[in-house]
């Protein structure tokens, strides 16, 4: 009786060739362990991270911004997170509709830390070329080799450096947006 029931269940072809169970099973199972890789591992989890900061940058989103920083963040000039916010905030009033894109993204993970480098192409349009009468103007600059560096904390990924990412290349320095 169970027999029957199983015979009912499973195509009849597909008991024929047997061979198609195992190879649909394999199938099965290299997407499963592809989709996995793809969303769980540390890779893509940073890919999400940083993809959530580009997020972040692109909508003027401070609370996502700054969660994305580490409390000890420090860049290659000492600069600390509260100063690179204050630059972010500073850039905003300047810059509008602002895109950005990674290019070339490589990921290098030694335990907690990690260091991500890409090409980025970053586009805006000049706040005050914005209003009736006025044509906007857009601008577009591209940063060759950024690097991040990254720390896990409680399973997420958050900025605790930047490589030789100068303010100055937003056309902004510290002075100008900190008072003393």
């Amino acid at each position: 009786m169970q027999q029957q029931q199983f015979l009912r269940r499973v195509p009849l072809a597909a008991m024929r060739k047997p061979g198609r169970i195992l190879l649909l099973g394999l199938v099965v199972a290299t997407i499963a362990a592809l989709l996995f890789h793809f969303h769980f591992s540390p890779e893509a989890r940073i890919d999400r991270a940083v993809a959530g900061a580009v997020k972040a940058l692109e909508t003027e989103d401070d609370d996502a911004l700054d969660a994305f920083f580490h409390p000890d963040f420090k860049d290659a000039f000492n600069l600390d997170k509260d100063t690179w916010l204050s630059l972010v905030q500073y850039s905003w009033q300047h810059w509008k509709d602002v895109k950005i894109r990674l290019l070339q993204p490589e990921i290098a993970i030694q335990g907690d830390r990690a260091t991500m480098r890409f090409n980025a192409i970053a586009e805006a349009t000049a706040a005050d070329s914005i209003g009736p009468g006025k044509i906007p103007r857009r601008e577009t600059a591209t940063r060759q080799k950024v690097e991040l560096q990254l720390s896990r904390e409680n399973g997420e990924w958050r900025l605790i450096g930047v490589g030789d990412l100068s303010p100055a290349e937003w056309g902004v320095s510290p002075q100008m947006v900190i008072q003393p």
